[in-house]
Parts: structure tokens; sequence; C-alpha cells
């Protein structure tokens, strides 16, 4: 006869083994079985799966995957290709936020409980935006973690539908023409630095971001053909990007 406890776990159900009853001193014994049904029952009140606490608790120490390892290696796997300002953002997060946060957690036994707590701190603080980056990066990890085989399911859960909702805030645009012509022609009449002037001018034409104009080299700028091939390096999305140069731009460049 097997000792089993039958219990539901995120609406499925489960079986938790206890061991075989065998009538003698080497299988577990009904005083044995009851102490830990009393056991189970506690990790099911604290919201723990059963399941996961033995098998956390029979692997050796060094077998114990911690969020943290896994965050370091998603880090590293994830981010190579992306600009290095998003990469600069998201180790500051991981290592500086979540690892001294949940670092030392087992990535099997992790639940959104475990960092809400530090969720609600930023929102009190009225950061918002910033605990719904910090949500989704761990919930980018946990989802490495089920890829590669650490866990079985996504621990933390969707944690942005337990925060405030970000209020987006729409920037200043001018909408009428004459405003825009004297945008221009405040443009026009900047008397700053050299580079300064000139870049304000060419940027109403080519519809990029200033640091990609910044970031720009002379052997891009093809002023015969007036086209401006702005390398992926530079891009956001790391795309080889055209840019067709009006003649004004043409102009402004030489």
């Amino acid at each position: 006869m097997i000792w089993r406890v039958e219990y539901r776990w995120e609406t499925a159900r489960r079986s938790y083994t206890i061991g075989a009853y065998t009538g003698d001193d080497a299988g577990v014994s009904l005083t044995e079985a009851r102490e830990v049904l009393v056991q189970v029952r506690k990790w099911l009140h604290e919201g723990k799966d059963p399941s996961a606490e033995k098998r956390a608790a029979n692997a050796p120490k060094e077998e114990k995957i911690t969020f943290g390892r896994v965050a370091l290696e998603w880090f590293q796997n994830n981010t190579t290709a992306r600009e290095a300002t998003y990469r600069r953002q998201v180790k500051s997060k991981v290592e500086n936020v979540l690892i001294p946060a949940i670092g030392d957690i087992p990535i099997v036994e992790l639940r959104g409980r475990h960092l809400l707590p530090l969720l609600r701190e930023y929102e009190e603080r009225g950061h918002n935006e910033t605990a719904h980056k910090i949500a989704g990066f761990a919930h980018q990890i946990c989802d490495y973690a089920v890829n590669v085989g650490y866990c079985d399911l996504n621990g933390i859960g969707s944690l942005k539908k337990a925060l405030k909702p970000v209020v987006v805030q729409h920037r200043a645009a001018i909408l009428e023409p004459s405003k825009l012509g004297e945008l221009l022609l405040q443009l026009y009449r900047y008397t700053g630095s050299i580079p300064a002037r000139y870049a304000l001018r060419i940027m109403p034409y080519v519809f990029l971001r200033s640091k990609e104009l910044r970031s720009a080299r002379w052997e891009e700028v093809d002023l015969t053909n007036g086209i401006w091939h702005v390398p992926k390096t530079n891009m956001k999305m790391k795309r080889d990007h055209t840019v067709p140069l009006a003649r004004q731009v043409v102009k402004l460049f030489q």
C-alpha cells in the first residue's frame, strides 16, 4: 500500500507520494503519514506546491537553481543584440533591483507574492512605469527558465495585472501649419555652435533620432545621389536604414 495525498494546484489535479506502508520499520507508518499530511496542508495554506517543495528539499544544495542565476544567464543570452542603452537599463534592474530582492529564491519556488511587495514600493513613490518594467523583466526571466527546463511553470505570472496602470502623458506637438513655420524660423535664427545650428536645420527633413544624426559619418552620406545610408549599428531596431535627402538637406550638408 502506498500513502498518497491528492490535491489541486492551479486548477490541475496532483498527487503527493508519501511512501509505502509495509507494516514494519522499513515502511512509513500511519503516524508518519499523518505528520506528512499536516505538512502538505501547511504548504497549501501558504500558497506553495507540495510537490515542488518535496523536489527542492530532496535536491542537493548545489543543484538548486536560483532566480539570480537564471537572471544572469537570461541577460547574457537574450540582450546581446539589443542597443547598448537598453542593455544598461536591463542590467541595472536585474543586478541592482531583482537579484537583491529575490535572487536567492530557487526558481521552482518563486511566486508573484515574492516580488509584489517590491513593486508596491515603487508604486507608492509614484514610479508606476518602473514597477511595470521590473515585472516585465522578471516575467521574461521566468519564461526563459521554463523554456530551458529549469522549472515547469512561470511562477511570477501576470504581475502587471496586479499593478496600477501607467498613465500615458502625451507630449506637446505643433498641429497648426503656421506655428510649424514659426518653429522652423526659430531654428534658422539659432546662434549656437555650428554643429548644433546645422543639426537643428537638418532634423525636420530626415525624421531620425538626434542620436542617429549625431553619430553620422561622412562616408554614409552620398550627396551626389541624395542618399544617406544609416548603418544598423546606429539604429534602435538594428536594421540598415536608407534616407532620401531633399535638396535643402544636401545643401545643408555641403
